[in-house]
């Protein structure tokens, strides 16, 4: 464990016994097998032989036409003329405007390409980021093993609600970024550090409750108040 509290590495004995060398499982090493592991999950859809289906289909990608259209020729996707007889499309916090891979998305998105791929792409990333941070949650502040960790982001990561709700990317997106929200609220009650609440507040809880889905933001509105409660007790 480092000078922050992070832990870095933990030591196991080869079956053969004490004289054996120790195997040394560092956080990279964790990073890189979720990493393969959610690349080898989601292969299919890496290497094109499958497709997105329903809401990807149906809302995400014209979302992302359109706020790259918008983008792309100098204009701020304010409104939508499109649906019904026009609606808000920047105030609509499903459409996620200016979450970060969906800027990245709109400015590469064009008329030729859908970018379903580029899409897809984004959406597993942050099964990896899920499974990564409830790994680094558990190992960190819930002072598990290694291994222990590790199954516990695999559990979450790759749970039943993360896989069917992959059509729903801004869903995907919060549940991502929800272990490293309670790192941060757990570290910054631990170490009575007001630095580690400023993180929360200006990146993580900016992120997922005010650039993503409305269906999930209610359960960060209830994380808020108990970070409150933990920094003022």
């Amino acid at each position: 464990m480092d000078s922050t509290g992070v832990a870095s590495s933990e030591s196991f004995q080869t079956p053969s016994g004490n004289n054996a060398p120790a195997i040394k499982i560092k956080t990279w090493h964790v990073a890189v097998f979720f990493l393969l592991l959610t690349a080898l999950m989601f292969s299919h859809l890496l290497l094109g032989n499958a497709y997105p289906w329903d809401d990807l289909l149906g809302q995400e990608i014209p979302y992302r036409m359109f706020a790259g259209y918008c983008l792309q020729h100098g204009i701020f996707p304010l409104w939508n003329p499109y649906s019904y007889c026009g609606m808000p499309f920047f105030a609509d916090l499903q459409t996620a405007v200016l979450y970060p891979t969906n800027l990245i998305v709109s400015f590469l998105i064009n008329a030729e390409s859908f970018g379903s791929w580029l899409i897809e792409f984004f959406i597993i990333v942050h099964y990896w980021l899920a499974a990564f941070g409830m790994f680094f949650l558990c190992r960190n502040e819930l002072k598990q093993s290694t291994y222990g960790a590790i199954i516990g982001g695999i559990v979450y990561g790759y749970s039943g609600i993360m896989i069917t709700q992959e059509i729903h990317q801004m869903m995907i997106f919060q549940f991502a970024w929800l272990p490293w929200v309670f790192f941060t609220i757990m570290r910054g009650t631990r170490t009575g550090k007001t630095t580690w609440f400023i993180f929360w507040r200006v990146t993580a809880r900016n992120i997922v409750a005010c650039w993503t889905s409305p269906n999930s933001t209610l359960q960060f509105s209830g994380v808020g108040r108990a970070r409150r409660y933990a920094y003022y007790s």
